[in-house]
């Protein structure tokens, strides 16, 4: 895994057998951090990949010493990745009406405690 953090951006890539396998971006800036898009490669998916990018991301977000949780929105359709960040820790917290565009689908926000501050 790599990765490049550049004023509060944090973008991780895993690299399998010299070809990318999966990539997460997303932000930890003072006392946010979100996790804007996570993409694993249909030849790697199910290898745990997902779950080792968002961990890491976590983990790098905690670092900052105000930061106390990790957020995202997913499209409420999308059942897997909905059960994969539940699997990782994450909740349901809230709905956003109208969020995603081409199809007009509500977003799902979720929510992960990464550190008590």
């Amino acid at each position: 895994m790599s990765s490049l953090d550049i004023s509060g951006n944090i973008f991780l890539s895993a690299v399998e057998n010299g070809e990318t396998a999966g990539y997460i971006i997303g932000t930890a800036d003072g006392d946010f951090a979100g996790i804007d898009s996570i993409a694993v490669s249909p030849l790697f998916r199910r290898q745990g990949i997902a779950e080792g990018l968002i961990r890491r991301f976590c983990e790098i977000a905690a670092q900052s010493d105000s930061c106390s949780s990790v957020s995202l929105e997913v499209r409420e359709n999308n059942l897997p990745a909905r059960a994969l960040y539940k699997k990782c820790g994450f909740s349901e917290i809230g709905l956003r009406k109208n969020f995603y565009s081409a199809p007009r689908e509500n977003a799902v926000v979720m929510n992960k405690i990464i550190k008590e501050v």
